[in-house]
């Protein structure tokens, strides 16, 4: 409902395979998808879309805090995880990100996220290395950024990987020195 009232157009599905079956008609430029739907994992859905070669842009969604799903999630495509309950407003902020993003002229999204280029940072990944190379916890950046602990968590493991950091001094050290 709040996406339609934003003006996007959407679909909801109760299944992987009733997703999965839409995709036949209709491509869609973000996804949000469960961890878990009923019984099936959402990361296999990530998984089986990605195999597909979609496009689309996912944001994951958790009942419950699980770190090891949610970096799974990151290092298969998702763009963030978040926990339930949402806010609204910070979800609808990274869907137009990521569409300001995609339709920005820029490299397109996996371009810029793959191996070809390590240092690009999403705009988020940029703000929470700032923070992180100020020496601020998670639990600070993320008060601050009004996002989880658990995804700022997922941002820092997903810039130390783009990095090739070894540990948060090593990431604080490539941050200051550019």
């Amino acid at each position: 409902m709040l996406f339609r009232v934003e003006g996007f157009r959407t679909s909801f599905s109760n299944s992987s395979a009733q997703f999965l079956g839409m995709l036949d008609r209709r491509r869609p430029e973000i996804a949000i998808i469960n961890l878990q739907i009923g019984e099936e994992s959402g990361i296999l859905l990530l998984r089986r879309l990605k195999a597909l070669r979609s496009a689309a842009i996912v944001v994951m969604l958790s009942d419950a805090p699980n770190v090891e799903l949610a970096i799974t999630a990151v290092k298969l495509g998702a763009l963030d995880v978040l926990s339930k309950p949402v806010d609204g407003e910070n979800l609808l902020d990274i869907v137009r990100e990521a569409i300001r993003e995609n339709h920005s002229g820029l490299l397109p999204r996996t371009e810029r996220q793959g191996p070809s280029a390590p240092f690009a940072l999403t705009p988020r990944e940029t703000e929470v290395l700032q923070l992180i190379a100020t020496g601020q916890a998670n639990k600070e950046i993320a008060r601050q950024l009004g996002i989880s602990p658990r995804t700022v968590e997922v941002h820092r493991a997903r810039i130390m990987q783009k990095l090739g950091a070894r540990n948060t001094a090593d990431l604080v050290r490539i941050a200051l020195t550019g």
